[in-house]
C-alpha cells in the first residue's frame, strides 16, 4: 500500500504543478557527503563504528515554478546511491563476535522544496523542505569474525541484501541553497548546496536509541524554462 500512495503521490505532484504555473524542466547530478549521526556516542560504549570512504552520488530530475515572484514551488525525482562501512561488536561471556559490513542502497526520492528567491537576471533562492524515499535495491558484503575460541573459528562471509539491516521506507528534512545563472535564452545553470538529514532510525535493530543519515550535497545542472504562453483575448477585433 505504501508503494502505491508513493506512486500516486509521484503522478498528482508531476502532473499538477505545471498546470497552475510557469514551468521549469532540469537535470542535475552531484557528490553526497555522507555522515551517520549518533545522539551521544558515550550510549555505543565504542561496539559500533560507521565510516564513509567512497562517495555516494545523487541524479534528479527537476521540476520547478518559475512565477515572478519570490515565492515558487518545486520538486524532484531523485536516484540516489549511498555506500558506507559498519564495523560492530557483540560481546558475549565467552567472547566477542565482530562484524565488518560494506552497505550500499539505491533509492527513489521525491523531494518537495518550496524556493523564496532573490535577484532579477541571477537568481538565489533558499528552499527548506521535506523528502520520502523507497530503497529499491541494496547489497550487503562483509566478515562475521568469533574471538574467544581455541582453536579459532573459521571467518563466515557475507554476500546478499541489505534489506534486513536498512529501512526500506525513509523519509527526511532538508533545505538548500542555490543560484540561477542564465546561459543562452531559456537555458539555466543551477548550482546547489543542499543538506538532509533521515527522521526515522537506520534500523531499528541496531541500537535503542537513533541513528540516522546527514548528507551534505553539491550539484550542477541544466534547466530550461518554457515561455508562458500569451491567452487570446476573445473580445478583440
Amino acid at each position: 500500500m505504501k508503494k502505491n500512495f508513493f506512486l500516486y503521490f509521484i503522478f498528482l505532484f508531476f502532473n499538477i504543478t505545471p498546470a497552475i504555473s510557469q514551468t521549469q524542466l532540469g537535470l542535475k547530478g552531484g557528490l553526497i557527503f555522507l555522515s551517520i549521526l549518533k545522539p551521544n556516542p558515550m550510549y555505543d560504549a565504542g561496539t559500533n563504528d560507521y565510516t564513509n570512504n567512497h562517495p555516494s552520488y545523487f541524479f534528479s530530475f527537476m521540476l520547478r515554478q518559475r512565477n515572478p515572484s519570490w515565492f515558487n514551488m518545486a520538486g524532484e525525482l531523485q536516484y540516489t546511491h549511498r555506500l558506507f562501512h559498519v564495523n560492530s561488536v557483540e560481546s558475549s561471556a565467552g567472547g566477542q563476535n565482530t562484524y565488518s559490513y560494506d552497505i550500499s542502497s539505491d533509492y527513489i526520492r521525491i523531494l518537495l522544496q518550496p524556493q523564496f528567491i532573490f535577484g532579477s537576471d541571477i537568481k538565489f533562492f533558499i528552499s527548506p523542505g521535506i523528502y520520502f524515499g523507497y530503497m529499491f535495491h541494496s547489497s550487503l558484503t562483509g566478515s562475521i569474525k568469533w574471538i574467544g575460541s581455541w582453536p579459532p573459528e573459521p571467518t563466515h562471509y557475507v554476500n546478499g541484501s541489505a534489506k534486513d539491516y536498512i529501512n526500506t521506507w525513509e523519509f527526511g528534512a532538508l533545505l538548500g541553497i542555490g543560484i540561477d545563472i542564465p546561459v543562452y535564452k531559456h537555458l539555466i545553470l543551477v548550482i546547489e548546496a543542499s543538506g538532509t538529514i533521515s527522521i526515522p532510525n537506520i534500523r531499528p535493530n541496531w541500537a535503542t536509541y537513533n541513528i540516522r543519515f546527514f548528507e551534505i550535497g553539491l550539484s550542477a545542472g541544466l534547466a530550461y524554462t518554457f515561455p508562458k504562453k500569451k491567452q487570446n483575448d476573445n473580445n478583440s477585433k
